[in-house]
């Protein structure tokens, strides 16, 4: 097992939505500054409100922004990790264009993007999102409605996970620590709540920053040889 390790003095970057932003949590008690805080790194927080993955799409609705490679700083020795925190959007605003195949195609070209610009494909930390029941149901502006189902919600969440796999990033399960807990959510049943935000970084500080790996298939044979790809 890897640890989040010390980051006395370096970067820790976090893209993301309200959730990364801090929205009904203070700039001292939301999840990333607590990292920060934790193992001495120095928070650049570019956690935006309504953001999501799906570069394709101009505008979610009321505005909402979406990931930009082009604000990802180009990695350097003062950088130690960047935290993608994305897809809680992509799942309550309820478009035809934002499906899971989109959704996984956005978010690949956005690990290609930041790897193109110098960071280690084990310095990326991919969260794989939440979901609880009637997530963002009493959101109710801009879009937002009741959320997917739990089958829709664990494709986008299989994306991300398949993604991490696929580039060997770190992976953070933050969907299977946050289903269904509800009393980490605020009254708006979308936004964490202080509570939700101090456990998510206990979560996140304890969790295993260990790079996934392409699992080999079993051997065959082959012409009396044995192979394993």
């Amino acid at each position: 097992m890897e640890s989040i390790g010390n980051a006395s003095g370096l970067s820790f970057v976090f893209k993301g939505d309200s959730i990364t932003k801090g929205d009904y949590a203070t700039a001292t008690t939301r999840f990333a500054t607590r990292i920060c805080t934790s193992v001495g790194a120095v928070e650049v927080n570019q956690g935006v409100s309504g953001s999501g993955m799906e570069m394709e799409i101009a505008d979610y609705s009321c505005g909402r922004d979406y990931f930009h490679i082009e604000n990802v700083p180009v990695k350097g020795t003062s950088h130690a990790r960047i935290f993608l925190n994305y897809g809680t959007n992509d799942i309550i605003v309820n478009r035809s264009e934002l499906t899971p195949a989109n959704f996984k195609k956005q978010y690949l070209a956005a690990v290609n993007g930041i790897i193109a610009k110098g960071w280690q494909a084990k310095d990326i930390v991919l969260s794989n999102g939440y979901w609880i029941k009637n997530l963002g149901a009493a959101y109710g502006s801009c879009g937002v409605t009741a959320a997917r189902s739990r089958s829709e919600a664990l494709l986008f969440r299989n994306a991300i996970n398949e993604i991490a796999i696929l580039k060997r990033c770190v992976l953070l399960d933050t969907y299977g620590f946050l289903e269904d807990k509800s009393e980490y959510i605020g009254g708006d049943n979308l936004h964490l709540n202080d509570l939700g935000h101090q456990n998510l970084a206990t979560f996140m500080l304890n969790a295993d920053y260990t790079p996934q790996q392409r699992q080999p298939v079993a051997p065959f044979n082959c012409y009396g040889r044995n192979f394993t790809i």
